[in-house]
C-alpha cells in the first residue's frame, strides 16, 4: 500500500522544492538561445549520451519527480513490490528491444558492426546493435510537436517496423520501470539522503536505464554500468552498505563488465582505433564516487587519475562538440542553405561577424546540433564531394519516377549489390559547398554538414518515389562484404 505521508515541516519540504526549482531553471536555460543554455546542455548531454533536448528534458523531468516521490511514504512491502517492478520493466523492456534488433539485422543483411539510417517519409532514424533506436518506434503515437520543439527522434521513421504487441510491450517495460525506480524513491532517501554525490549517482544511472529502452538498447555503451549501479543501489539499504559491496566485491563485477563489454564492442567494430573512450565515461565516473569509502594514498592517487581522466576527455570533447559552436563567426566561415527543392543558397554572414556560430544556425532556421538544411564551415574544408552508400529499398511509390539529380546532388554510380541492395555513389554538383564526406568528421560543424548531405540524398531518391529505405553509408569500418 502507498499512502499520503503527513505533511512535513517547511524545512523538510524545502530541500526537493528547492530542487525542483533548480531543475526547472536549468530547463528553461537549456531551452533559451544563449551560450550559457548551450554549454549546460553539452554537459548534460554527456549523462545522457545525446544531444537532444528530449533526452536532457527527461532526465531534469525524471529527477524532479523523483525528489517529489521521496515525500510519500511507502510501506516495507511496497518497496519491495517497487523493486520488483523495475526489474520486471527494465527485463521486459530490453528483452523485446534487443529481441527486435537482433532480427532486424538478420532480416535485412544489415552486419552487426554496421549502423544505417532508416528513412520514411522524409525522415531518419539512426540504428546500430550496439547502439538501437528501434525502441524508438514505441513513442510513435506520442504528439508530433514533441519531435519538432525538443529536437527528439520519437520513431516516425520506424513506427511500421515493429508488430503492436512488441511496441506496447516495449513501452509497458518503460512505464513499470520507471515506475518502480520513482516508488523507490522514499527507501533510496533513508539510506542515501545524506551523501548528494550518490544522489546525483542515483538518478543519472536510473535515467539512463529507463530512457535507453527506447533510445540504445541493452548493448549500448552506458547501459551496462546504469544497471548495475541502479541494481546496487535498490540491494544495499544505505551508503554504507553501497561501498562494502564496492570495495568487496563490486570492483571485480565492474571489471569483469567492463572487460566483457570492451571486448564485444572491439570485435564488433571494423575500425582501425577503435574510438572507447565514450563508453568508459560513467563506468570511470562510477568509480570516482566509490573513492570515498577509499583510505591512504592510493584513494588520493586514484582520485587525482580518475578526475585528470574526467577532465581530459570533457576538454577535448568540448574542443570538437561545444566550442566551435560557440566560437565567432569569421571572415574564414562560410554559409549556405538548401530550400526545398534541393538547391545550395550561398550566405553573406559579414552581418553575423563576432557573434558565436550557433546563433548563425538559428538565425537561419536551423538547430546548432541537429541541422537539417543549414551548411557552415571554414574555408577550405578537406574531404570528398562523392558519397558511397549502400540502399535497400523496402517500399516504393505506384508513381515511380527516375533518379533525377537536384540542383546540388547527382547520382553518379548505381550499381546490385548482394541480395536486395544497391551500391550507389552520390556527387556534389555545386562549386563552393562543403564536402560532402568530410576527412575525419572530428568537429561537429564538419559532422554536421555530413547530415544535411543525407537529407539531400533522401531528396533526390524521394524525388524518385523510394520513399522507404534503409541507407547504410559507406564511411570508414562501415561497408557490407557481400
Amino acid at each position: 500500500m502507498i499512502y499520503a505521508g503527513r505533511p512535513g515541516p517547511a524545512p523538510g519540504l524545502a530541500r526537493p522544492l528547492t530542487a525542483c526549482l533548480l531543475i526547472a531553471l536549468a530547463a528553461a536555460l537549456i531551452r533559451s538561445d544563449t551560450a550559457a543554455g548551450l554549454a549546460l546542455k553539452f554537459a548534460l548531454s554527456k549523462l545522457v549520451y545525446s544531444t537532444s533536448d528530449g533526452a536532457i528534458l527527461f532526465l531534469l523531468g525524471f529527477t524532479a519527480i523523483g525528489f517529489l516521490c521521496s515525500r510519500i511514504t511507502v510501506q516495507r512491502r511496497s518497496e519491495l513490490l517497487a523493486a520488483v517492478l523495475l526489474g520486471a520493466g527494465l527485463t521486459l523492456g530490453y528483452g523485446l528491444h534487443l529481441f527486435a534488433t537482433v532480427p532486424y539485422h538478420l532480416t535485412h543483411g544489415i552486419p552487426f558492426s554496421a549502423h544505417v539510417y532508416h528513412w520514411a517519409g522524409g525522415v531518419n532514424s539512426y540504428t546500430a546493435l550496439l547502439h538501437s533506436h528501434l525502441g524508438k518506434a514505441a513513442m510513435a503515437p506520442l504528439p508530433a510537436w514533441l519531435a519538432e520543439r525538443y529536437h527528439y527522434d520519437i520513431g516516425g521513421a520506424l513506427a511500421g517496423v515493429l508488430p503492436t504487441w512488441q511496441l506496447a510491450g516495449i513501452a509497458l517495460g518503460f512505464l513499470a520501470a520507471c515506475g518502480g525506480a520513482l516508488l523507490r524513491m522514499p527507501a533510496f532517501k533513508r539510506g542515501y539522503g545524506h551523501r548528494p554525490t550518490l544522489v546525483v549517482l542515483f538518478f543519472v544511472s536510473a535515467a539512463t536505464a529507463t530512457k535507453s529502452i527506447f533510445d540504445g538498447g541493452l548493448l549500448a555503451f552506458a547501459v551496462p554500468p546504469s544497471i548495475l549501479l541502479l541494481a546496487t543501489f535498490v540491494a544495499c539499504p544505505d551508503d554504507r552498505a553501497w561501498s562494502r559491496f564496492w570495495m568487496q566485491k563490486g570492483w571485480m563485477v565492474a571489471l569483469g563488465l567492463l572487460v566483457g563489454y570492451g571486448s564485444l564492442w572491439i570485435y564488433l567494430s571494423t575500425e582501425a582505433a577503435p574510438q572507447v573512450g565514450a563508453w568508459l565515461f560513467l563506468v570511470v565516473v562510477m568509480l570516482l564516487l566509490m573513492t570515498p569509502s577509499w583510505r591512504g594514498r592510493w584513494a588520493w592517487a586514484s582520485r587525482l587519475t580518475l578526475l585528470t581522466y574526467l577532465w581530459g576527455n570533457a576538454y577535448l570533447d568540448s574542443n570538437a562538440n561545444l566550442m566551435p559552436l560557440l566560437s565567432a563567426v569569421g571572415p574564414g566561415h562560410r554559409a549556405a542553405v538548401f530550400d526545398p527543392a534541393g538547391a545550395a543558397h550561398a550566405k553573406a554572414i559579414a552581418p553575423w561577424h563576432g557573434q558565436p556560430v550557433f546563433k548563425l544556425y538559428l538565425a537561419l532556421g536551423d538547430d546548432p546540433w541537429k541541422p537539417r538544411k543549414v551548411l557552415i564551415w571554414e574555408a577550405p574544408a578537406p574531404g570528398l564531394q562523392q558519397m558511397a552508400v549502400s540502399v535497400h529499398l523496402l517500399d516504393i511509390a505506384r508513381q515511380q519516377g527516375q533518379l533525377l539529380p537536384t540542383p546540388s546532388l547527382r547520382l553518379s554510380h548505381i550499381a546490385p549489390a548482394g541480395k536486395e541492395w544497391i551500391d550507389m555513389v552520390f556527387q556534389s554538383t555545386a562549386d563552393g559547398l562543403p564536402p560532402l564526406l568530410p576527412f575525419g568528421m572530428a568537429s561537429v560543424l564538419s559532422r554536421n554538414n555530413y547530415y544535411v548531405w543525407l537529407y539531400q540524398t533522401d531528396l533526390l531518391l524521394r524525388r524518385a518515389g523510394w520513399t522507404s529505405y534503409i541507407l547504410l553509408p559507406h564511411t570508414q569500418g562501415n561497408i557490407r562484404a557481400d
